[in-house]
């Protein structure tokens, strides 16, 4: 029941005696799930799911395929038959942790199998393949050459490849940032997972994982991840773009010829990659209008330290606290409501909106957002549950209102306005 200071507090009531009996943590769990589903519900709507996946080899000028194309959704599409914006996701120690898989994969094989991890590492180093410039790591050359060495430990070996659960290393905040990004724009949008690697592996880790119903394709490649932007551009949206080889030289200055006007349908493209390199050699696509590029900085990924203050990107850094999820949550969100006005706007001019803490603050504004937009509360029937939930939290064990727990045990999870939802707790909280 309710005291006189909409506090809630034990008493008699039938109707509060009767509540199922949970940790309050378990409750709080099943309401992220509601949420969770809700938001899923909502992008297989605008996205639905193809029934079969549709594949597609990407080519260069001279027929040299750059890339694989694996499509899980039908794209949305604006009026103009394009979308909004582009969101190209690394997967690689941005939605997945990496760099920690890697390393817990090597302790598991020490373990099992005797050879110490820096033999190991030298393994993972020699099994990498130069292809095009690249070099390129081959799961099944790694494990050959550590059977090789230990060929009386191949049942242990055999357990520890059999038994890795990838989507332990799922970064579940930026899964959720995403999410909830998808779930509360109403602008066409379309989703890309980028991934550099060996297919076949990085296919085997991916679908391991819950990343696949996140986005709209999967695109692999083994080549230049510019190429594939590039590739794009200029054949589904129509935009004609500068070759770097077309440049011409004038006193020691490369000089572009030309600047191409912005196709009508080409969406603004955000990438997000941990690679500084990587956002570099996207930074050299000779079109500067409508490309925002975000690097994401986990402090177990391997380039955590490669970093330069002078790097023409923004820089989403990770803590404890996924800040870096909760900024990529903002720069989507931003991204997307101001995606006619990004257009046309160069690098620079995009930069001086997303740089600063003060600057996102005015582009809210500018989109009719409070600062404390993220502040707002969940809403269910119109019952401010989640300030109710957090009050009964802070007192162990008490129980939850019933009102509450009916909604969660319901599943109620169309009554939820997402645009209500504080995603930013959302993705903090339970990641």
């Amino acid at each position: 029941m309710q005291n006189q200071e909409g506090q809630f507090t034990e008493g008699e009531d039938s109707e509060t005696s009767s509540v199922f009996e949970q940790e309050p943590n378990e409750l709080r769990d099943q309401f992220w799930k509601v949420i969770e589903s809700q938001a899923r519900d909502v992008i297989d709507q605008r996205a639905p799911r193809l029934k079969e996946h549709e594949h597609q080899s990407l080519t260069d000028r001279k027929g040299h395929t750059i890339a694989s194309v694996e499509r899980l959704r039908q794209i949305q599409e604006n009026e103009a038959g394009s979308q909004d914006i582009w969101l190209v996701l690394d997967f690689d120690d941005v939605l997945n942790n990496s760099t920690k898989y890697q390393s817990d994969l090597q302790d598991k094989l020490t373990e099992s199998t005797g050879i110490p991890k820096e033999r190991l590492s030298e393994l993972y180093t020699a099994s990498k393949i130069e292809k095009d410039g690249r070099e390129v790591f081959h799961f099944e050359s790694f494990m050959k050459a550590v059977q090789e060495i230990a060929p009386e430990k191949r049942a242990e070996i055999d357990h520890v490849i059999s038994t890795i659960n990838y989507g332990e290393y799922t970064n579940t905040a930026v899964e959720k940032a995403v999410l909830a990004a998808r779930a509360t724009s109403d602008r066409a949008m379309r989703v890309s997972l980028l991934t550099f690697g060996d297919p076949e592996y990085q296919r085997r880790r991916i679908f391991a994982t819950q990343t696949p119903e996140l986005v709209d394709e999967i695109i692999f490649t083994e080549g230049s991840k510019r190429r594939v932007l590039e590739h794009e551009l200029i054949h589904t949206y129509g935009q004609n773009l500068e070759w770097h080889d077309d440049v011409v030289e004038r006193d020691d200055i490369a000089v572009i010829p030309y600047n191409p006007p912005i196709s009508e349908k080409k969406p603004v493209v955000l990438t997000i990659d941990d690679s500084h390199e990587q956002q570099r050699d996207y930074k050299r696509l000779l079109l500067d209008e409508g490309m925002i590029h975000a690097r994401f900085r986990h402090p177990q990924a391997k380039r955590y330290a490669k970093v330069s203050y002078t790097e023409p990107f923004i820089r989403l850094d990770e803590d404890a606290s996924h800040s870096a999820a909760l900024e990529l949550y903002r720069t989507i969100r931003i991204a997307t409501e101001s995606a006619d006005t990004l257009k046309s706007k160069k690098y620079g001019q995009i930069f001086d909106i997303f740089g600063s803490a003060e600057s996102r603050a005015k582009e809210y504004e500018k989109l009719g957002l409070q600062r404390n937009d993220v502040n707002v509360s969940y809403h269910v029937q119109g019952e401010d549950i989640i300030r109710e939930a957090d009050r009964m939290i802070q007192k162990d064990g008490q129980e939850m209102p019933q009102h509450v727990t009916q909604q969660i045990n319901k599943r109620q999870g169309s009554e939820i306005d997402l645009r209500q939802v504080n995603f930013e707790e959302f993705i903090s909280e339970k990641s």
